[in-house]
């Protein structure tokens, strides 16, 4: 619905239309005329936006898409876009303005919405810890943030347009990543843990997750989430060599010593080729040690045998 206005150099309708004046707030254009005594004061919300209205029919002697927030009668405000050109009368001079109005506020609010979305979206980007990184679908970097550069070592402006998986992917690791990109591309997110390389090439241990971007009904990027699991993989593998080794000497304990018993029993139930053998060791005059030196005597003559078998044995 377009509103038609014609007004005059110093501010006031001449003639409007029902549109304009239902637009505006008004039940009629005569209501409408009989309200404006100056448009500049009474109309736009931004001081001084009639000025550049004014200079820019000086200079042009028309005007497209001039937006502007504006007053309606009851007080509340909406936004509206003008085309208008200037009426010249016998003297060269103009003798009023003629042009249309369109109310695009709800326009300006998606707009609104939209930069808050996106304000939202790249302080929650700049501010996560875990190394995020924007790739298109052709896997070149459009964008990363300070975590990622702080877990790989590369920074933001020297990846752009560069392909991640050169960057970051250990080259055994390559089909594991095309694997990636493939099924997050078709729409299905991605989570896993892998290995992924620092600029320095030294090997990190991550949680990745990947989201595919939708705009317009396509994907047109993805999102990759690192997290390096770093300390947790070490946590991981002290509780696993706990559970199969002794505190003290860090010789395999009873546990995995059934376990490979029991291996190499199948082992030589399928293969008549393979034979293996069963050593016990003790240490004579052991609790002579503890009773008279104390345990910690006993636990030092314990790590010291632990020692020497090693040594003597296959690792």
């Amino acid at each position: 619905m377009e509103g038609i206005f014609v007004t005059t150099p110093d501010g006031r309708y001449v003639d409007a239309n029902p549109a304009l004046a239902h637009m505006y707030g008004f039940s009629s254009p005569s209501d409408l005329k009989a309200h404006f005594n100056d448009i500049a004061s009474q109309l736009y919300v931004q001081p001084g936006r009639r000025d550049e209205y004014m200079a820019l029919m000086s200079e042009f002697e028309a005007v497209f898409g001039f937006e502007s927030e504006i007053y309606r009668k009851d007080g509340s405000t909406i936004w509206i876009s003008e085309n208008s050109r200037a009426a010249f009368g016998p003297d060269g001079k103009p003798e009023c303005y003629e042009g249309t109005v369109v109310d695009i506020t709800e326009r300006k609010r998606a707009q609104a919405e939209i930069e808050t979305q996106r304000a939202y979206f790249r302080q929650l980007f700049e501010s996560s810890p875990q190394g995020i990184v924007l790739i298109d679908p052709e896997g070149r970097i459009v964008d990363v943030n300070t975590g990622f550069e702080a877990l790989f070592g590369h920074e933001a402006h020297a990846v752009r347009g560069k392909l991640n998986r050169d960057l970051v992917v250990p080259k055994d690791l390559a089909f594991e990543a095309e694997n990636f990109n493939r099924t997050v591309l078709a729409g299905q997110p991605i989570q896993g843990e892998t290995v992924r390389r620092h600029r320095l090439g030294r090997l990190i241990p991550v949680s990745v997750i990947g989201y595919p971007i939708r705009v317009g009904g396509h994907i047109a990027g993805v999102f990759y989430i690192y997290t390096d699991i770093t300390q947790r993989k070490e946590f991981e593998e002290q509780l696993a060599h706990q559970a199969f080794h002794d505190a003290l000497t860090g010789l395999p304990n009873r546990v995995l010593f059934l376990e490979r018993v029991e291996r190499a029993v199948e082992r030589a139930n399928r293969r008549d080729d393979y034979r293996f053998a069963v050593l016990m060791v003790d240490l004579d005059r052991f609790k002579l040690v503890n009773d008279s030196l104390g345990h910690q005597a006993g636990d030092k003559l314990l790590m010291a045998a632990a020692r020497r078998m090693e040594s003597c044995v296959r690792a």
